[in-house]
């Protein structure tokens, strides 16, 4: 499962940020009670339509694609495995 995006200060304008669904998200001033409401509500939408979350299928990752191309590989003991 993934990460909960996290609520993070932008330093050089002071603004607290949040990272859902490959947008950026300006919160309003960092640490106030206005900023964090928006961050709650902001991730209780993406919690919802699960656009922060990454795929659970394992399936649709790099590494399976990796073994699918590079196929089965035998070694001198005759072991038939994934590299």
């Amino acid at each position: 499962m993934a990460k909960e995006p996290g609520y993070c200060l932008h330093k050089s304008t002071g603004q607290a940020i949040v990272r859902f669904g490959g947008k950026m998200h300006y919160l309003g001033a960092y640490g106030t009670a206005e900023s964090k409401e928006r961050y709650n509500r902001l991730k209780a939408e993406s919690m919802e339509s699960k656009s922060w979350r990454a795929s659970s299928d394992v399936s649709t990752g790099v590494l399976p694609r990796l073994m699918t191309y590079l196929g089965p590989r035998t070694d001198d003991d005759g072991f038939i495995g994934m590299i």
